[in-house]
């Protein structure tokens, strides 16, 4: 290799950037196509591109000017012919490409969500939509949680316990990237030709000459009376708190104290253009909407205890306690930090949004289960939300639709959880207007679409007349 140096040497903020990258990239490339070699030769593309813009961005939209040139390279596109991975990682196999490049930017690449949607172009919710596609399923479908934790752990693992030789590597690649290193043109063979002399002439006068009229130069400065001997006195120095630059007509002075503003926004204006205003003034915001989908879920659990207590179930003897036997231990209880403020607000606009979607019946039966809930004891109270805080944050978040479509939301959730924007405010009316029959069929038919064809189902099913949707959905099941 022979170095084609840039027009300036590399800063160190450059290198220092790219020596944190070249791991992380290292592997996303490897993995992305399955070929160590063929994943370094896109990395070291992406470093001398790179290299070539950095100076034209500010530091900030380094990450993202990078992370989308590798992954534009070519020989990331594809998989290669001679893929291969550590059997812990072998799922990435069989992912479409585009949706293995959404996931290994969030495992091997370490970005956010709106940073990697970013770098591919996409929406976050389209990259959300890219990262549920890739999402490791179990054998009847669904998200494996457990698949994506030891997915996730092996790229870490990767990532940590890379050899020396391949760090050397990556070395050389980034320290011939910032060098502009380019393979050098063959070289051609000497003619056989008889050298001829050449004489060269003679400098050296020249040389002399030069120096001379450098030092007559250097002495007539110094030389006393001279004309220009003033200007080459150093500036005066300043007698006042007046800061006197080398020109004396600049001068610098304090600011005055700053004039109050002319006008302010009066408490009107600031309630009219507040977007927080109507959850401010509602007083069920406070009191009633921070526990709707406690609520949702009391209202189906009180119905089912109601139904056990019609039919009661004969109850095993109760075993005689061993006087011996240990108390079991109390459990340590461990209390969560408290959420900061903005964290807080977040929640507050999402349970508020969530609310108003609700339908009026939805909100006058959660108002009714919450008047019932006030009538039971304490203890009994702090049960209930003992095991309402017990369940998963995905069974959480389909409470908040409401008694109806929050019992059968963990079953709905595959086809309905990651959808564009501008589909969910149809698909929430459409799922409103189902009753208890149409929702089973659908919650079975979630189950058993696979991910690739779940965006296509749900077109097709707003597509069906509202009338006819009941029939459409059992006669999908029966198939």
């Amino acid at each position: 290799m022979a170095p084609n140096p840039p027009s300036e040497a590399p800063p160190a903020a450059l290198a220092a950037f790219l020596r944190g990258c070249e791991r992380r990239g290292a592997v996303f490339a490897a993995l992305q196509c399955g070929d160590a070699e063929r994943g370094d030769v896109a990395l070291a593309a992406a470093l001398r591109a790179f290299r070539a813009h950095a100076a034209e961005l500010p530091m900030a939209a380094w990450p993202a000017r990078f992370w989308s040139l590798l992954v534009a390279a070519p020989p990331l596109r594809a998989e290669s012919p001679v893929a291969h991975r550590a059997p812990a990682m072998q799922a990435l196999a069989g992912i479409a490409a585009p949706d293995r490049a959404a996931l290994l930017l969030r495992l091997a690449g370490g970005l956010q969500e709106d940073e990697a949607a970013g770098v591919l172009g996409l929406s976050t919710d389209d990259y959300r939509a890219a990262l549920t596609r890739a999402c490791p399923r179990d054998a009847t479908g669904r998200p494996d949680a457990e698949a994506w934790r030891r997915l996730a752990e092996a790229v870490q693992v990767h990532l940590r316990d890379l050899p020396p030789e391949r760090l050397a590597r990556l070395a050389r690649l980034r320290e011939d990237a910032l060098a502009g290193t380019r393979v050098p043109p063959a070289a051609t063979a000497p003619s056989p030709r008889t050298a001829v002399p050449v004489s060269t002439p003679r400098r050296w006068p020249w040389v002399v000459l030069v120096l001379a009229l450098m030092a007559a130069a250097l002495a007539a400065t110094w030389w006393p009376g001279a004309p220009w001997a003033d200007l080459l006195q150093p500036a005066p120095t300043p007698v006042s708190e007046t800061v006197t630059l080398t020109d004396p007509d600049i001068l610098q002075e304090p600011l005055p104290p700053a004039e109050p503003p002319a006008a302010r926004f009066d408490a009107e204006e600031a309630a009219r253009t507040d977007r927080d205003a109507p959850m401010r003034m509602d007083p069920e915001a406070a009191t009633l909407v921070p526990q709707a989908d406690f609520l949702a879920w009391y209202i189906v659990q009180r119905a089912a205890t109601a139904a056990a207590e019609v039919a009661p179930e004969p109850s095993p003897p109760p075993a005689q306690a061993d006087e011996d036997a240990e108390a079991p231990t109390a459990q340590a209880v461990v209390v969560p930090d408290p959420p900061r403020p903005w964290e807080a607000l977040t929640r507050q606009r999402a349970d508020y949004a969530a609310w108003q979607a609700l339908e009026e019946a939805d909100r006058a039966r959660l108002r009714a289960a919450a008047r019932d809930l006030a009538m039971q004891p304490a203890d009994a109270q702090q049960a209930l939300r003992t095991r309402f805080g017990a369940l998963d944050a995905m069974e959480h978040r389909g409470w908040r639709l409401g008694p109806v479509l929050g019992a059968v939301w963990p079953r709905l959730q595959p086809l309905f959880a990651y959808v564009p924007a501008r589909e969910r405010e149809p698909l929430l009316a459409l799922l409103r207007q189902l009753d208890a029959t149409a929702l089973d069929d659908l919650a079975a038919l979630a189950q058993r679409t696979p991910p690739q064809e779940r965006d296509r189902f749900r077109h097709a099913l707003i597509r069906v007349p509202a009338g006819q949707r009941t029939a459409w959905l059992h006669a999908r099941r029966e198939r």
